[in-house]
């Protein structure tokens, strides 16, 4: 399976209910994914993580760092700076960055 790194923006800054609809943004991003057959990786499903027991953000984003090294590419959904660290970090190993879901399809030959 082709393992996607799903990157979108969380807001740190945000209150609750603006970190919420956004991982659940995110949550159906992973759901068309994994229907059309890909691997996906939802960084922010650790919002749930971080209302239990918080963590800095650097530990969030160290963290995210860490998947992004073992995806097959990454899906970069909106922009914040977040975002603009994990697509440079996959660029800088040569893992291919979309930022249409039909793009990644497209490139893998599967309907999204």
């Amino acid at each position: 399976m082709i393992r996607v790194y799903i990157a979108m923006p969380y807001g740190d800054d945000n209150d609750l209910a603006t970190r919420q609809y956004r991982t659940e943004q995110s949550m159906a991003v992973w759901h068309t994914l994994s229907a059309a057959g890909f691997a996906p990786f939802c960084p922010l499903l650790s919002h749930f993580l971080h209302e239990f027991r918080p963590r800095t953000r650097e530990h969030w984003l160290a963290q995210s760092a860490s998947w992004v090294d073992v995806c097959d590419c990454v899906l970069a959904l909106g922009d914040s700076e977040g975002i603009r660290m994990e697509v440079a970090l996959a660029l800088s190993q040569k893992i291919p960055v979309f930022r249409m879901l039909r793009a990644l399809g497209d490139a893998y030959g599967m309907e999204l």
